[in-house]
């Protein structure tokens, strides 16, 4: 039915925008799953009585906690064997998963291969249980960012656009050189230059007031010149992100109203736009300005209409900012991204295609730690991606990538859309472009009263395009994989894993998650290169790196020159689980409570799965 498809893209929507949606499945498992989120089953499903493994394990040792392994661990369940397509498994028993995780958008899918209904006593008696089930669904470092609060994510944000907007259009910047040569002309004239031409000419009476005229003249010839650096009325700062689907046009504007002078104010928005405030902690004042009736009281108001939402600023200070986040969701008329990414092995492949109304510019590629320039995309063009370079970049720091990328205020918005969008792992390649637009469309024009019009809103800013493209990364029944796909452990030291980065004055000590259930032939370290950033509180891990050797016991050095483990070679560094142990101790000389040191990115190869 409708409201069934209606559902389906609200949940769609709430999982690529950030949420993590769990299905438990039963034997009717495939009436669960929906058409959308059936078909990312790598294999089907299972359904038979099993005797499954629900204790806790040991993180990093590969061997179970003695207590798990008690029968009270071990529950009779009606279960299949989960695998989805580049989904990171877990919760184990006797090798096989239960449960798959994997990313979508911003968000994650995670399905269960098992009905918790039937965990009802166990869960009672484990506490523990559902506390671990969502350690394995969200990994650590999600959990972590869950744990902020939302008050403060909203801060955080506030923070970053005022950063952001509070940049101006370029243009309204006055020409130095200009005004110098006018300023350095004018001395020159008003002190020897005209006395002298006057003298000369024998017209000295005249000095005086050609000195008024030309003070007047050069004062008028400063004011016109200062018309296109002024602001005459209310103006908006905006950056607009276009997310592009086959069947949908996600669309969101970071917007700064603002006015140069104190006035009320407001602007209507159009009816499909939701409009919401982005806060500095509770300067809004909707409910606030209702109660208290000071005439002087700032106040900034939401008004929901039926045929349009209006912004309302009462009492608005010069230049103070207003931030608001307008998104909407509409059917695609607008074109696609069409084509896929394939690497491997190091080796771009693939074709893509701008089948947009747009001509795009500063176009690229964003892979998990790669980048790949495309420049300009006219309408209806192809590139053949083969030829291109991908240039491995540091994850998670989207100064840097912003800074290799692009230069002036793109750069600065280029960076806040990266870091809205962009939120850990994640298996896809993102394209992202620059589209020249004539300025935003979420204005509604039958605000009159007191209200602000296109024609008199003075408006600057930035359309973006994104898009998510297929990424292949198998050959011949081999695949690859980050070693960041999972969370990974930190048994000593500091560690974040959004930025594979450590701090350099604790040792680190760190095991990676493989995948228990991977047949992996061969381990990759890639260094990066940081230096030419000329950014000091970024640099590549200068120290000591070494292996666990599970067989000795001991730790082995792994020098620079030794990118790949793999065979026999590698054998003796994976325990059963197939963990790997690191240990990372940086040089004194480098050590620095302020810099932060970039790890090798770790690419795991491993026998494809068919099914």
């Amino acid at each position: 039915s409708s409201l069934e498809e209606q559902e389906r893209e609200s949940l769609k929507h709430y999982v690529e925008h950030g949420g993590v949606l769990l299905f438990s499945l039963s034997e009717n498992g495939m009436q669960t799953l929906s058409e959308d989120f059936s078909s990312f089953l790598a294999t089907p499903l299972d359904f038979q009585n099993r005797s499954l493994f629900l204790g806790e394990e040991k993180t990093g040792s590969g061997t179970f906690d003695e207590e798990g392994l008690g029968t009270g661990s071990t529950e009779n369940l009606t279960s299949s064997p989960i695998y989805l397509k580049g989904g990171r498994e877990s919760a184990f028993s006797e090798g096989t998963p239960f449960l798959s995780v994997c990313p979508i958008g911003n968000g994650l899918l995670a399905v269960l291969g098992y009905d918790l209904l039937q965990l009802e006593r166990y869960a009672t008696e484990d506490s523990s249980y559902i506390g671990r089930l969502f350690l394995q669904i969200y990994g650590q470092n999600r959990l972590d960012t869950l744990s902020v609060s939302a008050s403060e994510r909203s801060l955080k944000q506030y923070w970053d656009l005022e950063e952001l907007m509070n940049l101006s259009d370029l243009s309204k910047l006055p020409s130095i050189p200009l005004y110098f040569i006018i300023l350095l002309c004018y001395l020159i004239l008003v002190g020897p230059g005209l006395y002298f031409l006057m003298r000369k000419q024998h017209s000295l009476r005249a000095y005086r007031p050609s000195i008024i005229l030309l003070a007047l003249f050069g004062t008028l010839l400063i004011w016109a010149l200062g018309m296109g650096t002024r602001f005459n009325g209310s103006f908006i700062s905006y950056v607009k992100l276009l997310q592009l689907n086959k069947e949908s046009v996600d669309e969101e504007n970071y917007i700064n109203l603002r006015s140069p002078e104190e006035r009320n104010f407001s602007l209507g928005i159009q009816a499909e736009y939701t409009v919401n405030p982005i806060l500095k902690g509770l300067d809004y004042t909707g409910d606030l300005g209702v109660l208290r009736k000071e005439e002087n009281l700032s106040r900034t108001e939401i008004l929901q209409e039926r045929e349009k939402s209006v912004i309302d600023i009462q009492n608005g200070k010069p230049f103070s900012p207003h931030y608001f986040l307008l998104n909407k969701k509409v059917p695609n008329n607008k074109g696609v991204i069409e084509g896929s990414v394939a690497y491997f092995g190091g080796v771009l492949s693939g074709e893509l295609t701008n089948n947009t109304e747009y001509t795009l510019s500063d176009a690229f590629i964003l892979l998990y730690g790669r980048i790949i320039k495309l420049g300009k995309l006219e309408k209806g063009q192809s590139v053949q991606l083969g030829g291109l370079e991908s240039t491995a970049v540091p994850i998670g720091d989207f100064d840097y990538l912003s800074t290799l990328l692009f230069m002036g205020n793109s750069k600065n918005f280029i960076r806040f859309i990266l870091g809205e969008q962009i939120h850990g792992y994640f298996p896809d390649a993102r394209f992202f472009a620059i589209a020249r637009e004539d300025g935003p469309e979420f204005m509604d024009s039958s605000v009159k009263e007191k209200g602000i019009g296109k024609k008199n809103l003075e408006q600057y800013g930035i359309s973006i395009v994104s898009a998510s493209m297929e990424l292949k990364r198998s050959e011949g029944g081999v695949k690859e994989y980050s070693a960041l796909s999972r969370d990974p452990y930190i048994e000593s030291g500091e560690f974040d894993t959004g930025t594979n980065t450590m701090n350099p004055m604790i040792p680190l000590e760190i095991v990676y998650n493989l995948g228990e259930e991977e047949k992996i032939e061969s381990i990759s370290f890639e260094r990066l290169d940081v230096e030419a950033d000329g950014n000091r509180l970024l640099m590549n891990f200068q120290g000591n790196m070494a292996i666990y050797n599970h067989l000795t016991g001991g730790y082995d050095s792994i020098g620079k020159e030794e990118g790949i483990l793999s065979g026999t070679r590698l054998k003796p560094y994976l325990n059963e689980k197939n963990e790997l142990k690191l240990r990372f101790i940086s040089k004194e000389s480098l050590a620095s409570p302020e810099i932060r040191q970039l790890l090798p990115m770790i690419t795991i190869s491993a026998k494809e799965e068919i099914g």
